[in-house]
């Protein structure tokens, strides 16, 4: 139905299904790289939009992450991060408490001037001594 305005109520809402931040897209870092995990070097875990996402491996941890041009952002959880699907879920205030560890879960995000993306690696996986990480905020 149109509003005196001529918009309807879903032109309203659209692109605000995310609350008052751009969407998230969470991806399970750790089943991506697999066994590339135990080889050095720069492994590719895919693309976002035209761009080739990398992951750098040394000593079996991953050191650092690029998605063509766009910048990187480090951040870190305590959240339980939970298998959805293939991608990673933040188990936050929902139906179900998820018990809550004491270690983290680190991302390195990409952000396209639209969305998010997000890839999650277990600490065991992180070499993350080397940089600073920001507290993850699925509203930004």
């Amino acid at each position: 139905m149109k509003s005196p305005r001529g918009y309807t109520s879903r032109d309203r809402t659209s692109g605000q299904e995310h609350g008052k931040g751009h969407k998230h897209h969470q991806n399970n870092g750790h089943n991506l790289l697999g066994a590339k995990l135990k080889q050095d070097g720069k492994h590719g875990l895919g693309k976002l939009k035209d761009r080739d996402v990398v992951a750098e491996v040394k000593g079996g941890k991953v050191h650092n992450m690029t998605a063509g041009d766009l910048p990187v952002k480090r951040v870190k959880t305590k959240e339980k991060v939970v298998l959805n699907g293939g991608l990673l879920q933040l188990a936050s205030n929902g139906p179900i408490q998820l018990a809550q560890y004491d270690d983290y879960y680190y991302g390195y995000c990409f952000y396209d001037e639209y969305d998010y993306y997000c890839y999650w690696y277990p600490s065991d996986d992180v070499d993350y001594q080397d940089y600073e990480w920001e507290d993850y905020d699925p509203y930004y």
